[in-house]
């Protein structure tokens, strides 16, 4: 077992490396979200370090060029249908960009699927419909507000705040239920188990080995198709709701503009595909995560059937915590910055 102690080292380096990553997306989530679509600035205002502050500014920068950039588009195509795939590839760009940047989507979705043992198929799958969800949100939006009641951009702002009150109690409750199936319950299991199973020796046969049911109060190193079983959509549907319900705010302003123009078209084709370069990006970040997770698993093989059980035990945890504090984080700053 000499290789014991330095492949458990590295497996939770890659786990603490990915789960920091998702945590910086936590914490500028929660230091620095943009302004309002419509010119109220958003609660939780920039700060933290100078550094930071910067970042988030050139960020704010950037989005602002991309925001004139796409309203042209917008009147681009109005005057010449040949502009269409401008608006279009802009758009795409935009969501790419956007995804990059500070928010809670990819920090959920990569979480979620570390924390559930998901592959890299269904990581994918829940951010591309994450992202779908949230362009169709920003649309009907605009359509039941802007174009039905003709809400004014006060009453639009506050139910963009609303939307991310009930985003953010989702991440929050999502986290909650993590931490409970992935970090407590295994744990009252195990403290449930008779001292004498602890003491049972390794010498029997077990008819339900690696990651079936097994009366010995053993760990066992579970086998690939356990780990990642079939999606779960009674759950999936709470992360993907999670992040889908926060309009994106670029979608909401090109939406906005374009229904201002009477091209309310153009609005909903540059707000799908801002969906589809958002959704791409989280897909490739999610599978990202699911290649770490599994590289610290094929690690952990390497160790004593128990050591490897605690690995993932810890992975896991780690995730689900990663959700909470989030969901907690941004939950609080909404309610104290008065969203």
């Amino acid at each position: 077992m000499s290789v014991a102690r330095p492949v458990l080292s590295a497996a939770a380096g890659v786990a603490l490396l990915l789960l920091g990553w998702t945590g910086a997306g936590c914490l500028a989530t929660a230091a620095a979200q943009g302004a309002h679509p419509f010119g109220v600035p958003e609660s939780g205002g920039a700060g933290g370090p100078g550094w930071l502050s910067g970042v988030f500014g050139q960020i704010a920068v950037w989005q602002s060029h991309f925001y004139r950039q796409l309203t042209g588009a917008v009147r681009a195509w109005q005057d010449d249908g040949g502009a269409a795939w401008a608006l279009v590839g802009l758009s795409f760009a935009y969501g790419v960009f956007h995804a990059l940047g500070p928010g809670h989507g990819k920090a959920v979705i990569s979480s979620y699927v570390l924390a559930n043992g998901q592959t890299a198929r269904n990581g994918a799958l829940l951010a591309l419909l994450s992202a779908l969800i949230q362009a169709l949100v920003a649309i009907a939006m605009v359509v039941v507000l802007a174009l039905a009641f003709n809400a004014t951009a006060t009453v639009m702002n506050a139910a963009t705040r609303w939307l991310e009150l009930a985003s953010y109690a989702l991440v929050t409750a999502l986290g909650a239920w993590l931490v409970w199936t992935k970090a407590i319950r295994p744990l009252r299991a195990r403290a449930t188990v008779p001292p004498h199973a602890h003491a049972h020796g390794h010498g029997h046969s077990h008819a339900h080995r690696h990651g079936r049911d097994c009366a010995c109060g053993h760990a066992h190193v579970p086998e690939p198709e356990s780990v990642a079983g079939p999606l779960d959509w009674r759950r999936a549907v709470s992360a993907v709701l999670a992040v889908g319900l926060r309009p994106c705010s670029g979608a909401l302003i090109v939406l906005v503009f374009a229904l201002s123009q009477g091209f309310f078209l153009a609005g909903v084709a540059s707000a799908l595909a801002m969906g589809a370069g958002t959704g791409l990006t989280v897909a490739a970040l999610a599978m990202l995560a699911v290649a770490a997770g599994g590289a610290a698993n094929r690690l952990g093989r390497r160790l004593s059937s128990a050591g490897a059980a605690r690995l993932r035990y810890c992975v896991e945890a780690l995730a689900a915590f990663a959700v909470l504090l989030l969901g907690v984080m941004l939950l609080g700053g909404a309610v104290a910055g008065g969203g």
